[in-house]
């Protein structure tokens, strides 16, 4: 058996800092949960709600976090929906968005090192696993509900992927301040990652056909012209400012006269209180219901009995005491008699990222998500001739931003799409990522190559390509060109979405070992040193003949605690537990292989941002000395002086 030796390495010259500059890839459907206490959490227990709850009532330091991650979307496209988290460690394998499990954003708390407040991990292009966005509040810490907001506000725009700030006035602002509210600054640097917070795709952005009037309401519309009201018709709105108000109009199916059920429901997608209002078409007010506190809600009004010759109007606003006031919804009618058992609920339905579906396609979600396909295009987009312009997603008009909602319908599928990147000043050159990942029970997730218009392939990196997401970037897109994105399987069936964005941050993933293995029982093995604890992301690439390579990380005992296995030609990715300090083995198996083949480990290391700290206590690299105001000064001893470590 031959075997390859290697160095020892260090990594703590490779470990780069969590890297900022980096959208979500849907940030109008992100969700955030409490981690339940006893949960694991970065290499100890979670207690955010023993030591919280003795501080102050649940509902005040629950609502101290969530305003700060609503104030940044007020003002940007971006909607936090509060979901129950199942108590799955931090960090378990699964898709950066959209797990079921718990939140995107999971807030859990632990005693960090004496004066650390708060720490937080930004979303990130090769960040394959679900600890994107989370937040670890430093429970050994005395807040108030003014200084655990202040914090939540700062951590959350890390949560978000934005980097400390040098504006005084800026809540990003390098060391905790006594800044609550958003300024100039900040608004501007969230608008750049995500966009203006914009009107919903039922308003026609043209100052005359939006539906915030009862003559111009958006029709609610049956799935086809043979609805018969086994399912619910579902559509999707955004309140995006204190005053706005969204119309929406329904004629029952023919000869129905019984109870019609509408419901308005914010619980799961957005933090917005909402209130629910049915009028006749001259204005008279049939019912109307509103939500209470500050997490989002449900409201669901039902009127008795109907007639199948009147228009019935729905008006959704927030409610007149709501504690916030924008945000994304979702609006259901049913009909009571008519409705039959669905394979999903409602509530899921909302929930989902569905807005750019038709109603046929929601219809047949009720009936059959298994087999629903979202947008099939009967092989109309295969090739670059007849290529899908792809446009900014729903809510979205920024061209650094683009979606699509989508399928491929058969083995033989293939998607294509014409992209243009946005124009730029100067020489500038575009970071070009381009993302799929699987949507609802039918999800798949396709791989991907990037074109340019005399159709040859640009020279991307895999960087993801695990827990149902596949990410590639490029990182020299010349600005105001055109490119081709193709989307194939092979012998893939089933949704995805698709996401692409320009940016100037690429992701810095660094190669740790490039080894041929030239026959069958040859095993490479080397070992690779942490100095401080930290999360890996790695990726494995495996080009030959044939066959496939496997990789196991283990810990000093000998527990493995990564393994990723590629086919040749293939790429994937993981990511690890939070590592501690000290060495770890790395063993690379050829499998099934037949002749020579080479693996490529790739990686990078997953460096937490620290928050506010109290003097004296040993960092690198440095700290600012800052004086706190009063408020926050009792959060530590009198008198006590306080800093911030950040990172280089």
């Amino acid at each position: 058996m031959k075997r390859i030796h290697l160095n020892i390495e260090s990594l703590e010259d490779r470990s780069t800092p969590a890297q900022f500059g980096v959208p979500w890839n849907e940030p109008t459907h992100l969700t955030l949960s409490f981690v339940p206490d006893k949960t694991s959490a970065v290499g100890g227990q979670s207690d955010l709600f023993a030591k919280l709850d003795a501080q102050m009532p649940r509902e005040v330091w629950q609502q101290a976090i969530l305003k700060g991650f609503q104030s940044w979307g007020e003002v940007a496209n971006i909607n936090v929906g509060l979901v129950t988290d199942s108590g799955a460690a931090l960090g378990a394998s699964g898709p950066v968005q959209g797990d079921a499990r718990f939140g995107d954003i999971r807030v859990a708390g632990q005693a960090l090192t004496p004066g650390n407040l708060a720490v937080s991990v930004p979303p990130s292009a090769y960040l394959s696993g679900t600890y994107a966005g989370d937040l670890l509040i430093n429970t050994a810490s005395s807040f108030l509900p003014s200084s655990l907001s202040a914090v939540a506000l700062h951590e959350a725009g890390h949560a978000l992927g934005l980097p400390h700030s040098t504006d005084p006035q800026s809540v990003m602002f390098s060391h905790l301040n006594s800044n609550t509210v958003l300024a100039a600054a900040d608004i501007a640097a969230i608008r750049d990652l995500y966009g203006n917070r914009q009107p919903d795709a039922n308003e026609e952005h043209n100052g005359n056909a939006d539906n915030n009037v009862l003559d111009r309401a958006s029709r609610i519309r049956y799935s086809s012209s043979e609805y018969t009201g086994a399912t619910p018709l579902v559509v999707y709105g955004d309140i995006t400012t204190p005053s706005d108000v969204d119309y929406f109009w329904l004629k029952p199916v023919d000869d129905y006269s019984g109870p019609i059920t509408f419901r308005v429901q914010t619980s799961g997608v957005s933090l917005l209180t909402p209130r629910l209002t049915i009028l006749r078409e001259n204005g008279q007010v049939l019912a109307t219901g509103s939500a209470s506190g500050a997490f989002g809600g449900v409201v669901s009004v039902t009127l008795p009995t109907s007639n199948s010759g009147e228009k019935y109007y729905a008006r959704v606003e927030a409610a007149s005491n709501a504690t916030h006031t924008i945000g994304r919804y979702g609006l259901a009618a049913s009909f009571g008699s008519l409705l039959q058992p669905t394979a999903l609920s409602v509530d899921q339905v909302i929930r989902g990222p569905y807005e750019n579906l038709k109603p046929d396609v929601i219809a047949k979600l009720f009936v059959d998500p298994a087999t629903a396909l979202f947008d099939d295009d009967l092989h109309e987009n295969d090739d670059p001739a007849t290529a899908t312009q792809l446009e900014p997603g729903q809510g979205q008009f920024s061209a650094k931003h683009l979606q699509a909602t989508a399928s491929l319908s058969d083995g033989s599928d293939v998607d294509t799409y014409l992209v243009r990147t946005p124009q730029a000043s100067g020489n500038q050159q575009w970071v070009f990522t381009a993302s799929t990942r699987g949507l609802g029970a039918n999800g798949v997730t396709p791989s991907i190559q990037i074109l340019n218009t005399n159709l040859t392939v640009v020279p991307a990196t895999v960087i993801v390509n695990g827990n149902g997401t596949y990410t590639v970037q490029a990182t020299a897109a010349l600005a105001n060109q055109d490119y081709y994105v193709r989307v194939a399987g092979p012998s893939t069936v089933g949704n995805y979405a698709l996401d692409v964005t320009f940016g100037t941050v690429a992701a810095e993933v660094g190669t740790y070992s490039a080894q041929t293995l030239a026959t069958a029982s040859s095993i490479a093995r080397f070992k690779l040193t942490l100095t401080q604890s930290q999360v890996l992301s790695l990726n494995l690439g495996v080009t030959g003949a044939a066959g496939a390579v496997r990789m196991d990380f283990r810990n000093s005992s000998g527990k493995i605690v990564l393994t990723l296995t590629a086919r040749v030609g293939d790429v994937v990715s993981g990511v690890s537990e939070l590592l501690n300090p000290g060495t770890y083995g790395v063993t690379l198996t050829p499998i099934d292989t037949t002749g020579p083949v080479r693996f490529t480990l790739r990686g990078t290391s997953i460096t937490i941002p620290i928050g506010a700290v109290v003097e004296g206590v040993t960092q690198k690299p440095h700290a600012v000395s800052v004086a706190f105001p009063d408020e926050f000064a009792k959060l530590g001893k009198a008198g006590l002086k306080w800093v911030l470590i950040f990172l280089s």
